[in-house]
C-alpha cells in the first residue's frame, strides 16, 4: 500500500494484505525498491523483520534507524509499530534491509495511556486537538504470524487500536499519522471521521495535532477522511 521513502532514497512498499490459505507465498510483507538501479529490484526479498500483517506505511527515523509502521485492519482495529534495528546493521543503508536475519531487531506494539496513567484502548475517543497521551511498547510474539494475526496476539489491555490506521510521514523531527474515520460498526470506541497524530520519539508521546468531527449528514462537501500524508 502506501509504504515510505528511504533516508538512501529506496522506496520501502508495503503489502496491505496477510492472506495465507491458497497461497504460495503468504502476504503481508514489506519490499524494498530502488527506482534508480533497476537490477536491485530482482528477486525481491521479504523484509520478515518488520513482520507479517496488513502493513499501511511506514517512516524512518534518520537518526536512530528506527521504523514506525502503520497497520489498516479491522476484527480487531489494527496497530502502531515499532522497529528497532539490532546494533549490528546501523547505520541502515541500501541494501541492509534486505540483509537481514527474519527475526532481526525488535517489533513491538504502541500502548498509550493518559497523563495520569490510565490505559487507552482505542485512538477513537480523543477529540481535542493537543490531547497527548504516553507510550510504551510491547513486544510482538510472533511477527511472521504464523498462526495467529499479530493484531490478535493482544488483547485490548495490552495495546492502543485505531480503525483505519493510513499514511504516515516524517517531519519536524517525529512521525506524524493519520487515523482516517472511526465507527461504533466497525468495533471503535468513539466515532470521528479523521485524526492526524504526531509521535515524539524523544518524549515519547502521541499529540493529536487535527481532529475532524463525525458528520453523518456530510454529503462530501467538507474536508474529512485523512488518508494519505
Amino acid at each position: 500500500c502506501a509504504g515510505g521513502k528511504s533516508p538512501w532514497n529506496t522506496w520501502l512498499t508495503c503489502e496491505e494484505a496477510e492472506s495465507l490459505t491458497g497461497q504460495t507465498k503468504p502476504h503481508g510483507y514489506v519490499f524494498e525498491v530502488d527506482p534508480y538501479d533497476q537490477r536491485a529490484n530482482r528477486d525481491p526479498k521479504p523484509i520478515k523483520a518488520l513482520g507479517r500483517y496488513a502493513h499501511e506505511a511506514l517512516v524512518i527515523d534518520p537518526d536512530t534507524g528506527t521504523i514506525y509502521l502503520t497497520e489498516d485492519a479491522g476484527n480487531p482495529n489494527g496497530l502502531l509499530y515499532r522497529w528497532t534495528p539490532p546494533r549490528k546493521a546501523l547505520p541502515l543503508g541500501k541494501g541492509v534491509l534486505k540483509s537481514l536475519a527474519d527475526d532481526a531487531g525488535t517489533l513491538e506494539a504502541l500502548k498509550a495511556s493518559t497523563t495520569e496513567g490510565a490505559h487507552v484502548p482505542d485512538l477513537s475517543t480523543a477529540t481535542e486537538p493537543g490531547t497527548t497521551f504516553k507510550l510504551t511498547w510491547v513486544k510482538v510474539p510472533d511477527r511472521d504470524a504464523k498462526t495467529v494475526s499479530t493484531r490478535k496476539q493482544f488483547t485490548n489491555a495490552q495495546v492502543t487500536r485505531s480503525r483505519k490506521l493510513e499514511g504516515m510521514w516524517w517531519g519536524d523531527g517525529g512521525a506524524y499519522f493519520v487515523c482516517s474515520f472511526a465507527r461504533f460498526t466497525d468495533g471503535s470506541a468513539a466515532q470521528h471521521d479523521g485524526q492526524i497524530w504526531f509521535l515524539d520519539p524523544l518524549d515519547q508521546t502521541i499529540e493529536l495535532k487535527l481532529h475532524f468531527a463525525y458528520t453523518p449528514d456530510d454529503q462530501d462537501n467538507d474536508p474529512d477522511g485523512p488518508d494519505n500524508i
